[in-house]
């Protein structure tokens, strides 16, 4: 409640708009036996409702939208970042009888889907970055998941120490971008 009135008194009448959207969005995902959360496919498009913080966040700044290669590029990253999270959990989840798009389609292709997602983020990259990195770690990060897929783990599981190494590598890697950024 703070929230919703410190927004409106904000933004305005659009706040409320904005909370309703959130709600909703939550509200398909996690409602049982109607939510999206384990209809596989629709748990992972499902993510999209990320996006709705890039709104909050222009609105607050008073700055224009972005353009619709950034909410695309938004929308693909909350995507593929779900489905990693579906295939560290893919064996609770099947013991659980979740039916989660990885559960339903199994890890290896999980890690094709992820491969595909990353390479077409790192198209969208281009239009939104003029780091030449930021492309070629999406295509190193889709070859990984294929040689992982081909290779290493399969359909193994990830042991609790790789899935933080790749998130703390994943954040270094902002972090240092910023800390590069503010300096250039």
């Amino acid at each position: 409640m703070p929230f919703a009135a410190l927004f409106t008194w904000l933004l305005g009448p659009r706040a409320l708009i904005w909370l309703a959207a959130v709600f909703a969005s939550s509200l398909l995902y996690n409602a049982p036996q109607i939510g999206a959360k384990d209809r596989p496919g629709f748990d992972v498009l499902a993510q999209v409702g990320y996006l709705l913080v890039f709104i909050l966040a222009c609105w607050l700044t008073g700055l224009p939208l972005a353009p619709w290669f950034v909410f695309a590029f938004g929308a693909l990253f909350a995507m593929h970042s779900h489905l990693f999270g579906q295939i560290m959990d893919i064996e609770p989840d099947a013991r659980a009888g979740r039916q989660t798009t990885a559960v339903c389609i199994g890890a290896r292709r999980a890690k094709i889907l992820i491969s595909a997602l990353l390479c077409i983020e790192a198209m969208l990259a281009l239009f939104i970055s003029h780091k030449p990195w930021l492309p070629v770690f999406l295509v190193g990060s889709a070859l990984w998941f294929t040689f992982d897929n081909l290779i290493l783990w399969r359909d193994k599981p990830y042991a609790t120490w790789q899935a933080k190494g790749f998130f703390l590598g994943w954040n270094a890697l902002l972090v240092l971008e910023i800390g590069v950024s503010a300096i250039f």
